[in-house]
């Protein structure tokens, strides 16, 4: 197996890096090619098309999905959770999900200021999930150690 250099993020208000590990990058043009893959902790989404349904990156870890969403943006940025909502049902008919985790990347300057907006929509009767998923919401920039 070809595993990659973790991606490493430093978060709002952490006194720490975290590494999330690489395990495989997938690439996909609309959710639907999702459907046939056989995803593992580790595995990354990424889609072609920038801002995919609300977020540029997505990371399966240990029955997290991990959202990634880059924004070079103003404070505070809109959350649109339905847009999430197709590529998590993919994800969902391949790997159990626990839990959702939604990630903005800012760059370092802007850390300690950016916000998001509440969020405006529940990630409600999602195929495949029998619960309510109420995403965590983060921000953080690369960091640059390893």
């Amino acid at each position: 197996m070809n595993t990659h250099v973790p991606v490493v993020i430093r978060f709002k208000n952490a006194e720490e890096d975290v590494k999330f590990p690489v395990r495989k990058i997938y690439s996909f043009k609309n959710e639907s090619e999702i459907k046939g893959l056989s995803l593992e902790s580790g595995d990354w989404l990424f889609p072609w098309k920038y801002n995919q349904g609300g977020f540029d990156l997505a990371l399966l870890d240990e029955g997290v999905v991990r959202f990634f969403q880059l924004t070079l943006g103003s404070s505070p940025h809109s959350l649109k959770l339905h847009l999430f909502r197709s590529c998590l049902e993919e994800i969902g008919r391949n790997a159990d999900v626990s839990a959702v985790d939604i990630i903005g990347l800012v760059k370092k300057e802007n850390l300690q200021k950016f916000e998001f907006e509440p969020p405006i929509s529940h990630l409600r009767n999602i195929a495949h999930m029998p619960v309510l998923l109420q995403p965590i919401v983060r921000i953080g920039c690369f960091s640059l150690s390893l």
